[in-house]
């Protein structure tokens, strides 16, 4: 194992931890950059008669994802953990997480995010990214070519298939990042949920997530929250017992207070984020 797969698996042992996270970007900055064809011309006399403002005509560029992926992991790190000066942003004009040492870390996280689109592939480990499961013979004879039942046969675990018009089209999951990485994917509870098991379990797809990535939340857009009316117009928000997992309910109600009937908050986007860390924190106990 290398140092970059053995500081990967560091990460994904321990999302909550940033140590791990900050030797991984000083590793991404002392690799090599390596030369590769230009994204705009892929040689420079396709760029008609003038020079390409990519690569000034020479049809190479170097990449540079490997130090703006380290950009990304220590501006995000920034946003979260470090005071800021008093200030308006000269560049974007927001008053909230200004730096005067680096301008707006809000603006330069959206930058480096939207010049990697690459990054929001994730290859399916069981299919190998392909979307297909080959079926072989005892003699190694080729019978069948089936879809991958965990990826849903994109072959990216941060896509899935939405019906439109009669028809399925693969779409990219909504998902947060922070410190770096995918921390958070907007799912529905029966992609994390397997209902079907005795008791309940993680689907393939929640466990290959939470093996490839260090995700810290699945926020399910279909929670079972529902209101609850008292005296005075007093309204709260509340999650039951039956409607989720056991072991999903000892993570968010743990010792004395397991037994439980429903858990309430005031606020509703608060329920449903732990909810989402409950479900991430009980799929990845079920994954190692």
């Amino acid at each position: 194992m290398d140092d970059g797969t053995a500081l990967l698996a560091a990460i994904l042992a321990s999302p909550a931890e940033d140590t791990p996270r900050l030797v991984y970007a000083d590793y991404l900055d002392e690799l090599p950059s390596v030369a590769v064809h230009c994204p705009t011309c892929f040689r420079s006399e396709l760029y008609w008669n003038s020079p390409c403002p990519t690569c000034n005509g020479t049809g190479t560029v170097f990449d540079t994802s490997n130090a703006d992926r380290a950009a990304l992991i220590r501006t995000q790190y920034e946003i979260r953990c470090k005071p800021y000066l008093a200030g308006v942003c000269p560049h974007c004009g927001c008053n909230d997480g200004y730096n005067h040492n680096t301008g707006c870390l809000y603006s330069r996280e959206y930058e480096l995010l939207a010049a990697h689109p690459e990054w929001l592939r994730c290859p399916c480990p069981r299919c190998g990214g392909k979307g297909n499961n080959d079926l072989l013979a005892s003699d190694g004879e080729l019978r069948a070519t089936l879809i991958c039942t965990t990826c849903g046969g994109d072959g990216n675990l941060l896509h899935c298939v939405k019906v439109i018009n009669h028809g399925t089209e693969m779409h990219q999951r909504p998902v947060r990042w922070a410190r770096g990485f995918i921390d958070s994917i907007e799912c529905t509870r029966m992609d994390v949920i397997e209902e079907l098991t005795v008791p309940s379990s993680p689907t393939l797809w929640a466990l290959a997530v939470v093996r490839a990535l260090p995700v810290t939340r699945f926020a399910i857009t279909d929670a079972p929250i529902s209101t609850r009316e008292y005296g005075g117009g007093d309204e709260r928000w509340a999650l039951f017992r039956d409607h989720v997992p056991p072991g999903v309910w000892d993570i968010l109600c743990p010792g004395s207070h397991s037994d439980e009937r429903f858990v309430e908050r005031r606020d509703r986007a608060e329920l449903a984020d732990a909810l989402a860390v409950a479900l991430a924190s009980w799929v990845r106990g079920h994954s190692c």
